[in-house]
C-alpha cells in the first residue's frame, strides 16, 4: 500500500517527502555523481575509453592482499584525519578507535562497519573492514573511514556521549536520517581533513555515492512504482558501471529493507540545506565548525526537529 511506503519513508528519513519527489531527487543525484566520475575518468587519462577505464578499475593493483598492510593504511588514514579535524570541528579531542577484520565476512558483506565502544568489552570502539577473499579494495578506504569513523559515525557517537544530561527516553531513540545522513554528508568533506589525496581515492567516494543514488531509484521503483526484480536490476545496470558483482545484493537489500537506503542521501541533502540556509541568513557570522557542533549537539533527533532547533545550539 502506498500509505505504508510513505510511512517507511518518513520513518527512515524523518523528512516529509513524496515518493515522486524522491525519485526525481535520485535522478538528479545519479546525473551529478556520474559527472564527477566522468571528470575523474578524464583526469586519469581515460576520457574517451570507458571500457578500458572500468577494466583498469577491476585490476589487481587496487586490491590489498596483506592484512597487515590494510591495518597500516587505516592507521595512517586515522593519523591524517585526526590531525586535520580542527579544520571542520571545534571539538578535536576524539576517542581512539581500533581496526579489525570483519569476522565471517562473505561476498554479500558491506565494505566495513562501526562498532561503538559500548558494544566492545575491550573498552575501545572498533572499525571492522571486509577482508573476504583475503583482499580489500584500496579505493574504499578513505571514504569508508570518513563515513564509519571520523568525522562520521565514531565522531558523532563520541560527541553524543558528551552531551549535557538529557531525559533517559531520548537516549533510547535514533533516527537513520540523522546518523546515516551525517556520515554521508561528511564524505563530501574528505579533502578538508586531508584525505582523497589522489584521484583514485576520490573516485572511490563517487563510485559508492553512485550506488547510494541508484538505490533511491530502485527503492522507490520497487515499493512505489511496483518494479519487478528484473526491472530493478536493469536500473542498476543502466546507471552503475563496473559493479555488477553487487547488483543482486543491492536490489535484494532495497527490496527487503524498504526505505532504509533513502536515509543516507536524503539526510546528507538536508544537512547541506541547513548549512546553506544558515549561511544565507548571516553570512558574516557563519562558521562551518560552529554549524557542525550545533548539528551534533542537537543529539539524536528527527531531521525535522533538528532543522527547527539548530539555531538554538549555534551560540553554545
Amino acid at each position: 500500500p502506498k500509505g505504508w511506503y510513505q510511512y517507511r519513508i518518513h520513518f527512515y528519513t524523518s523528512v516529509d517527502i513524496s515518493p515522486e519527489a524522491l525519485f526525481q531527487f535520485g535522478e538528479q543525484e545519479v546525473a551529478r555523481v556520474k559527472a564527477e566520475i566522468k571528470r575523474l575518468q578524464a583526469q586519469l587519462g581515460y576520457a574517451n575509453d570507458s571500457a578500458s577505464f572500468y577494466r583498469h578499475l577491476q585490476s589487481d593493483e587496487f586490491y590489498i592482499t596483506d592484512k597487515a598492510e590494510v591495518l597500516r593504511r587505516y592507521e595512517e588514514i586515522k593519523t591524517v584525519a585526526y590531525a586535520n579535524a580542527g579544520k571542520l570541528f571545534k571539538d578535536t579531542d576524539i576517542a581512539d578507535i581500533a581496526f579489525m577484520e570483519w569476522a565471517n565476512a562473505d561476498r554479500f558483506t558491506p565494505p566495513g562497519r562501526y562498532e561503538p565502544v559500548d558494544n566492545n568489552p575491550n573498552g575501545v570502539a572498533v572499525f571492522h573492514f571486509n577482508f573476504f577473499g583475503n583482499r580489500h579494495n584500496s579505493r574504499v578506504m578513505d571514504w569508508m573511514f570518513i563515513h564509519e569513523v571520523v568525522p562520521g559515525h565514531h565522531y558523532q557517537w563520541d560527541m553524543f556521549t558528551r552531551l549535557p544530561e538529557q531525559p533517559d527516553f531520548k537516549r533510547h531513540f535514533s533516527y537513520p536520517g540523522n546518523f546515516e545522513g551525517w556520515a554521508a554528508y561528511v564524505e563530501y568533506l574528505g579533502k578538508d581533513i586531508g584525505l582523497y589525496r589522489d584521484a583514485y581515492a576520490e573516485l572511490g567516494k563517487w563510485e559508492w555515492d553512485l550506488v547510494r543514488s541508484t538505490r533511491i531509484l530502485i527503492d522507490v521503483g520497487v515499493h512505489h512504482f511496483g518494479w519487478t526484480k528484473d526491472e530493478a536490476l536493469a536500473c542498476w545496470k543502466k546507471h552503475v558501471a563496473g559493479q555488477d558483482e553487487i547488483a543482486e545484493r543491492e536490489v535484494v537489500r532495497c527490496t527487503n529493507w524498504p526505505a532504509q537506503a533513502l536515509s543516507y542521501k536524503v539526510g546528507a541533502w538536508r544537512i547541506e540545506q541547513m548549512a546553506e540556509w544558515l549561511k544565507k541568513e548571516n553570512p558574516a557570522a557563519f562558521s562551518l565548525p560552529a554549524f557542525h557542533r550545533a548539528y551534533l549537539m542537537t543529539g539524536q533527533a528527527p531531521m525535522e526537529v533538528v532543522e527547527k532547533n539548530i539555531e538554538l545550539f549555534l551560540s553554545e
